[in-house]
């Protein structure tokens, strides 16, 4: 793990062209994992190859904060996480979502409401039918044609995982279950913002516990 680490920081130091950015983005991963269930060498290189993909910080801990949550309200097991964030990796370095990433993404996330997924996507996607059926229609076509862009898909993601865990912020369920993230919050003091809708962060108790260290 040590290794992966190491190799991770100098690969993401070469890519952002800033040590301290690098070190920083990797010791949040393995915090992040080390703080949730999700800890194998497998989860910590799917995480370190999704920042190489997905470059804002928010975007970042946001994405780790509902993984954490839907992994953790699923009982999902290491393989189905590891299989998500592949997916998710995939969409953001073609640009667009693929009918298969979403298909794959919904089979590896069991007891995601598959279609509620989609119904947010329409509507951050700005997608709308008569119906709830037309709608879909109109989605799996926007996909097909390649006109989804990634970032659609991690907010309705999130939107679908707040919806489902009943919470106001991504993170608090994982939290609510023992599995604090510290780990992932420990950088958010710089680039905040509601891209996906959350407020107030830096009132959670980890945040503040932080502050501390």
């Amino acid at each position: 793990r040590t290794k992966l680490l190491g190799v991770a920081t100098m690969s993401l130091g070469a890519l952002y062209k800033d040590e301290k950015r690098a070190e920083d983005t990797v010791t949040d991963i393995y915090n992040f994992a080390k703080a949730t269930k999700y800890e194998s060498p497998g989860i910590l290189k799917s995480l370190v190859q999704i920042s190489t993909v997905v470059d804002d910080a928010y975007q970042q801990r946001s994405l780790m904060a509902g993984i954490a949550d839907i992994g953790t309200l699923l009982n999902l097991g290491e393989e189905q996480i590891q299989r998500a964030l592949v997916n998710i990796q995939q969409a953001f370095s073609a640009g667009h979502v693929e009918t298969r990433d979403l298909k794959e993404l919904i089979l590896d996330l069991p007891g995601l409401k598959g279609d509620e997924l989609k119904l947010n996507m329409a509507q951050l996607a700005g997608i709308a039918g008569k119906n709830r059926e037309e709608t879909l229609k109109k989605l799996n076509e926007a996909v097909t044609k390649k006109q989804i862009g990634p970032k659609a898909l991690v907010s309705a993601l999130n939107k679908t995982i707040l919806q489902q865990t009943g919470k106001a912020k991504l993170g608090d369920y994982a939290e609510q279950m023992g599995n604090t993230l510290e780990g992932v919050l420990s950088n958010l003091k710089s680039g905040l913002g509601d891209f996906f809708g959350l407020a107030n962060l830096e009132k959670w108790p980890a945040m503040m516990q932080l502050k501390t260290i």
